[in-house]
C-alpha cells in the first residue's frame, strides 16, 4: 500500500471512531450519600425521578406552552444496592437536572453539560451535624452527588402509614 493512501485510511478511520464516540449518549451515575453519616444511602427501594429541562425552568418561562417546551420529561430509576442510579442521557442532551423526589434536602438545579464533562457534588443544605463538619466529596466526570436526609421509620413502611 502507497504511504498517502494508508494515511488517508488511518485518518479515515480515526474520524469515523471520533463520530461513533459523539453519537454515544452520555452515561450519568448519581449516588445518593445519607447526610449523616457520608455514607452510601441505600434505604431508598423506590424509583428514584429525575427530571429533564431545557432551561433552568424559573427563567423566562411565562406562559404554560413555553413551561411544557422546557420539559423533557422525567427518568424512573431505581438506585442499586450501592445507592446509585444510572440512566443515559437523551439526545439532544438537556441543559438542567433535577430530582423529584421526597429525600434531597435541597432543591437544587444541576447543569447537564457539567455533569457530564466534570461531575458535580450537590449541596449538603441537611440539618446534621455531618453537614455541618463541611467533609468534602468528590465526583468523577458522569457524577453527580447527591445528599438525601433519612426516612423516618413511618417513611421506610408503608404498612404502618
Amino acid at each position: 500500500m502507497r504511504p498517502g493512501a494508508f494515511l488517508l485510511a488511518c485518518a479515515l478511520s480515526a474520524a469515523l471512531a471520533a463520530a461513533g464516540r459523539a453519537a454515544e449518549s452520555a452515561s450519568v451515575t448519581v449516588r445518593l450519600i445519607d447526610a449523616r453519616n457520608g455514607r452510601p444511602y441505600t434505604l431508598w427501594k423506590g424509583p428514584l425521578e429525575i427530571a429533564l429541562y431545557k432551561m433552568e425552568p424559573a427563567k423566562a418561562l411565562r406562559s404554560l406552552a413555553e413551561q411544557r417546551a422546557n420539559d423533557l420529561g422525567t427518568l424512573r430509576q431505581v438506585p442499586d444496592a450501592k445507592g446509585e442510579a444510572r440512566f443515559a442521557m437523551p439526545n439532544p442532551m438537556p441543559g438542567v437536572i433535577g430530582f423529584l423526589t421526597p429525600l434531597g434536602c435541597s432543591r437544587q438545579l444541576f447543569d447537564a453539560g457539567e455533569v457530564v464533562e466534570k461531575g458535580v457534588v450537590g449541596k449538603n443544605e441537611c440539618r446534621t451535624r455531618f453537614a455541618r463538619m463541611g467533609v468534602r466529596f468528590e465526583a468523577k466526570p458522569g457524577e453527580l452527588v447527591y445528599f438525601v436526609a433519612p426516612l423516618s421509620l413511618w417513611e421506610r413502611h408503608p404498612i404502618i402509614r
